[in-house]
């Protein structure tokens, strides 16, 4: 109750014109942090919020007057508040927070990490929107830190120990009581090619958006299609192949062709023309060859369930006939 009254106060001494902009700037953020303890019974909740409020509304709040031109931001300060916006990784005991009391269960680093990016997304919105609408390579920018935050909170790629910082509250919030008597020590599922998806995903999006400027580089085009296709091929190589180390192989060298030939075949160079139908020759004789190997992995491990014997024999039988 007491925070819609103070905003109502604030609200009308602004339009009195007794409290300049800044002024209205800071009681604003001071009222609206009150809201936080509404949900989070953190000591430091009140003042973390008021920290990140103050950190991410400067563009609403300090030039919201599109009218005047003093009201726009300069570059320098574009720059200035987008770094400042970084601040959001100081409150991520807060964010844990509040992503625990959503879900009902502690949030992966994966996930605090995405839902960080994604604040520090949508606080540079206004920033683009309001104040740099004419600047592409900002909205580009700004497309490809919302893609990476959706993309880790969607696919929570695990994160090294020594890359976060846990503080007690999420210490002891990851290894409570009721959670280890109900599950007990679990074992965490390697996760790692996750990440090369990521790299794969947003090495996209920043070519298509043109931050990386493959249209016009043909050695970047090459080293771009090459790297999509190593990374793809891994990914797929290490996420659902792990028994063939031949067919790991020839899965790689699939995406790696797949990538090159699609690549070039919407951005061609002068000797793509020549090149690009031995590409597409070689994709194609590889399918027929990654179907058999991929189907001699799961006879073979359908016989090893049944509890045949060696099929080792057979085995390097169908490997001679297929090379």
């Amino acid at each position: 109750m007491t925070t819609f009254v103070g905003l109502a106060l604030v609200r009308r001494l602004s339009l009195d014109q007794r409290i300049g902009t800044k002024a209205v700037w800071i009681l604003t953020c001071l009222y609206t942090s009150k809201l936080s303890m509404l949900f989070m019974t953190s000591k430091s909740v009140l003042w973390v919020s008021v920290v990140l409020l103050l950190a991410v509304s400067p563009p609403l709040l300090l030039y919201k007057e599109k009218s005047r031109t003093s009201s726009k931001m300069k570059p320098v300060q574009g720059y200035i508040h987008a770094c400042v916006v970084i601040a959001v990784w100081f409150c991520h005991e807060t964010n844990f927070e509040a992503l625990q009391w959503w879900y009902g269960r502690p949030p992966s680093d994966g996930l605090l990490l995405g839902f960080c990016i994604l604040l520090t997304g949508l606080a540079c919105v206004p920033i683009v929107a309001l104040h740099f609408s004419h600047a592409m390579l900002a909205k580009r920018c700004l497309v490809l830190v919302v893609a990476t935050c959706l993309l880790f909170i969607l696919i929570q790629p695990p994160i090294a120990l020594s890359w976060t910082y846990h503080s007690e509250v999420i210490k002891v919030a990851r290894l409570s009581t009721d959670d280890i008597s109900i599950y007990g020590f679990m074992a965490s599922k390697p996760t790692w090619p996750s990440w090369l998806l990521i790299a794969a995903i947003l090495l996209t999006i920043a070519a298509v958006t043109s931050i990386i400027p493959i249209k016009y580089i043909v050695e970047l085009r090459s080293f771009y299609s090459i790297s999509m296709g190593i990374a793809l091929g891994i990914y797929i190589s290490a996420e659902y192949f792990l028994q063939a180390a031949i067919l790991r192989a020839l899965i790689v060298v699939t995406m790696v062709c797949a990538s090159v030939f699609v690549v070039f075949t919407h951005f061609p160079s002068a000797s793509s023309t020549k090149v690009l139908p031995w590409v597409f020759a070689l994709l194609v004789a590889l399918f027929p060859v990654k179907y058999l190997l991929e189907g001699q992995v799961r006879i073979k491990s359908l016989l090893a369930e049944s509890g045949v014997g060696d099929v080792g024999e057979d085995e390097s039988k169908l490997t001679t006939l297929v090379f």
